[in-house]
């Protein structure tokens, strides 16, 4: 993250990482983050959607 801050695909799984590791809060305010961006991005509202169940579970 540090060479490339600005990478979406990086940004994304460093997000998906971090919810697999069970910080889904820092989580979702990374892809909320990527949606601002890219709104349209179906993969970020999808990785962002299952963190969120994740916290709901």
């Amino acid at each position: 993250m540090t060479r490339f801050p600005d990478n979406k695909t990086a940004r994304l799984c460093y997000g998906r990482a971090l919810g697999l590791s069970g910080d889904s809060e820092k989580a979702v305010l990374l892809f909320e983050n990527l949606l601002e961006e890219y709104p349209e991005d179906f993969e970020i509202k999808l990785s962002c959607r299952i963190i969120a169940l994740g916290q709901e579970i």
